[in-house]
């Protein structure tokens, strides 16, 4: 890159970095561009070019291309694995999570509810396996409907509190109806305070509200194979028969589809009431090891820091505003 005067400089935090000690994505403003880069070496600070955005941009990188960056660095340097429960990609059987790790986080292996007694119609679940030591749960996302060109969902529950990731989950199992890529049940194995694991039913008309169901069943789905899970079996078939009743069937789900091709989403509105970057200075957390990104973005040049602020929930966003510095980046 070209020594060349630069306007502003941004370093993107995981919120739950109370010490700032991994910088994720810093993005530097020219006069006629934006050039990112990301930390390839963890707390030993190591800028490398973004692969899909290798080049300088003539627009801000924002909303959910931003999001997804972010998702990918925080798994990558913090552990903090989103899941994937789209059908299409339970379907495939395969290992995933950020584009960074070369050994993928999360594996998904499947297998059947039924009950061989009773002839009852074998019910498919899908098993994502959160696979390594000290991974936490950050975010579950999904398609709605039949539709993966939309924007996705993301789980919400008040037993399933996301805004602190959830350590010790050991795997979420998915259960879905038709052809419909979002899933209707989920079971959650977890090694911790109660209230997380067990069974999880979807409420709402926007699809994304999670609660315990009333009539919970007591296995697990991989459990749930002979003639003494008969109750499970049936607890299990009736809440994705009320599921389905509730969903209003392929009308619900056009109309979903519509919506959110129109910007009627709830990731979408969130994006935009968050994306608040406020004229707030930033607090004390930004450490020593902040101002050190500078010393190795900046050849040695300290700037003045002007403004800070979270760029969306989860994230911390702390600016610097430059009036008469030369900076290169390698």
């Amino acid at each position: 890159m070209s020594d060349e005067k630069i306007k502003n400089l941004a370093v993107w935090y995981w919120d739950n970095d109370s010490n700032r000690n991994h910088p994720l994505l810093i993005e530097v403003e020219k006069s006629r561009e934006y050039i990112y880069r990301y930390n390839n070496g963890g707390s030993d600070i190591q800028w490398s070019r973004l692969p899909k955005y290798s080049g300088p941009l003539t627009k801000q990188l924002a909303g959910k291309p931003l999001k997804k960056e972010l998702d990918e660095l925080n798994c990558y340097h913090n552990g903090a694995v989103t899941l994937n429960l789209t059908k299409s990609i339970s379907t495939k059987n395969k290992q995933y999570c950020c584009r960074y790790h070369v050994e993928k986080k999360v594996t998904v292996g499947g297998g059947f509810v039924e009950v061989t007694d009773s002839g009852s119609k074998k019910i498919p679940f899908y098993k994502h396996s959160i696979v390594g030591n000290g991974l936490k749960l950050s975010k579950i996302k999904y398609y709605v409907g039949v539709n993966t060109d939309l924007p996705k969902k993301t789980i919400k529950s008040h037993a399933l509190a996301f805004s602190t990731p959830i350590p010790n989950v050991k795997s979420v199992s998915a259960l879905y109806s038709d052809d419909n890529q979002d899933p209707k049940l989920i079971y959650v194995d977890y090694d911790g305070k109660d209230g997380i694991k067990g069974w999880f039913e979807r409420k709402g008309k926007n699809r994304h509200n999670w609660y315990k169901p009333e009539n919970e069943p007591e296995k697990p789905p991989d459990e749930i194979k002979d003639s003494s899970s008969d109750e499970d079996f049936g607890k299990i078939k009736d809440l994705l028969n009320d599921i389905a009743e509730e969903d209003g069937g392929e009308e619900e789900d056009k109309r979903e589809e519509e919506e959110a091709e129109n910007g009627d989403d709830e990731e979408e509105e969130e994006e935009q009431d968050e994306d608040d970057y406020g004229e707030v200075p930033p607090t004390d957390k930004s450490s020593s090891k902040t101002k050190n990104i500078l010393t190795k973005v900046a050849s040695g040049v300290t700037p003045t820091v002007g403004a800070g602020g979270g760029a969306y929930a989860g994230w911390k966003l702390y600016t610097w505003f430059f009036l008469d510095v030369v900076v290169r980046l390698i």
